[in-house]
Formats: C-alpha cells, structure tokens, sequence
C-alpha cells in the first residue's frame, strides 16, 4: 500500500478495511534519494508489516545509503531506482533487503533488471559476504557486455562473484563505495580512464587505465592490459563456457559508440537467452 493511501483514510489505519493481513507500507521518490533513519523496524501490531523505500539513485553513494538502511532493518525493502542503482538492486538481498524486484519479462525503464538476468544471470539470491564483487566503471555503461560475459564464466566455472556494471559520474563517489560494497577489483572505461592512472600504477604502466583494484591500504592499483596476453588468458578462462555463448562473436566488433541502443539489447538478450539456468 502507498504511503500517499494510508495518509487519506480515517485516522491513518487500514485495519478496518478488508485488507490482506500483510501489509507492505510502499514510499516512492522519484526525484532522489531522500534523508534516511538509521534503521526502519515496523512495530508488530502496527499499520504495516513491512516498509518499502524505492529511489531514485543519482549516485553509487545515493543507492549505498539505502544499502546501510536495509543492512540495518528488519522487515524493510531497498530498491535503488535509475541505472546508477542497478549494482544496488543486485546486491539488495545481500545486504538484507527482504525482498529484490524484478521485471517479469523484460525491464521497461533504467535500471530495472529482468527476474531471467537477476537470477540467472548475477544470481541475486544466492549471493553472500562470501561472494567476490567485481565490475566495470563508465559513463555510460549500459552498453558494455562485461558484465554479461563475465557473469556467464563465473555461472559455467561456478565461481562465488559477480561483475557488475556502475555509472559512475564522478570517480571518487564510486572509489569511497569500494570499501563499503568490498569490491575487490573493476574494470575501467571512459571517460574514467586517465583519472584512474596515479602515481600507485607500476613502474612500466603505460597509457590509460584498463583495470583497478584496492590493495590492503585502500589505495588503488591500476593496470593496462597487454592485446596479446589478453587474448591468451580469455580463451583460457573461458574454455567452460557455453559454445553457444561463444558463437556471438559480432560482439567484439561491435563499436558501441555508434551502435544503436536497440541492435546492443537484442544481441545481449540472444546471449542472455543461451545461459544455463541456475537453481
């Protein structure tokens, strides 16, 4: 029930009306994320159940604020709504979210995901603490197809991660979220490249940054892949994965720039549709 209904009906109570006997308070935003308590516990004999929070999150730092929240409730819901939420919608379960929404067919606005890519794709419910966090960083990103084949290895290896796509607009607003969310390394494209280029990279690092990760000082090591040993460890690494999977080469020809956002969705929905499904 919307917060908006409870407020207009007699004395603010729905007990007396012919409702289910749960009762889930929903409160919408959607212009931003707004100030938030430290935690939300609905009373047991109040007007609801449990409380729902959806957002808009115009940050990484926008959706971790409802990640806290959820971490520290009980019976509360966090949707993170806008693309800058969607690694938070992915990791809601994880952090305590009682519920994680999804699109029954395909998502229809930013930063939705579809329940076939939520839970075979990025396996949201099988997620822990445990679970290694990875990514890819950009503005824009929905485009990039990494997390796509990167998720497909993990699910064919059956390795305990996932790879995540962050739009980040400002870099050290995802930086001060890596601690947080324990991401453990990420990958770069633009515009972030040469922000992510610092006096912490290798002696013989050349060129913009490729790739990231924190070390046990919280300072960031950045790294440029070499074309060939690139290609030598993908084919390695993927050598599990589904041939069907495989057989969209097109992809890596793909100048994302000019493709158009439709031909992007329909060839990662023809991949998505080859995944194997997981429990």
């Amino acid at each position: 029930m919307e917060i908006e209904t409870l407020r207009k009906l007699p004395n603010r109570s729905v007990r007396g009306y012919a409702v289910p006997p749960k009762i889930l308070l929903s409160v919408h935003d959607f212009d931003g994320t707004p100030a938030l308590p430290r935690h939300v516990d609905p009373p047991a004999h109040g007007e609801a159940d449990a409380v729902k929070i959806a957002a808009a999150a115009h940050t990484v730092g926008d959706s971790l604020r409802l990640l806290r929240l959820a971490k520290h409730s009980k019976n509360f819901v966090a949707v993170p709504m806008g693309e800058a939420g969607f690694p938070a919608r992915v990791l809601a379960l994880r952090e305590g979210s009682a519920l994680a929404y999804a699109a029954v067919a395909e998502a229809t606005a930013p930063g939705q995901i579809g329940l076939a890519e939520l839970k075979h794709l990025y396996r949201a419910h099988q997620l822990t603490r445990r679970t290694r966090v990875y990514g890819v960083i950009g503005e824009p990103i929905e485009h990039s197809f990494s997390p796509l084949l990167h998720n497909t290895g993990f699910v064919a290896r059956d390795i305990d991660a996932v790879y995540l796509p962050f739009l980040v607009h400002r870099l050290r607003d995802f930086l001060d979220a890596v601690p947080e969310l324990a991401i453990r390394g990420f990958g770069v494209t633009l515009p972030h490249k040469e922000s992510t280029h610092t006096t912490d990279s290798p002696p013989n690092f050349i060129g913009p940054a490729n790739h990231s990760r924190p070390d046990t000082a919280n300072r960031f090591l950045c790294a440029a892949a070499s074309p060939k040993s690139t290609n030598r460890q993908f084919r390695h690494g993927v050598q599990k994965i589904p041939q069907s999977v495989h057989q969209e080469r097109q992809i890596n020809r793909i100048n994302v720039r000019g493709d158009k956002a439709g031909v992007v969705q329909q060839r990662r929905k023809r991949m998505l549709d080859r995944l194997p499904m997981t429990p």
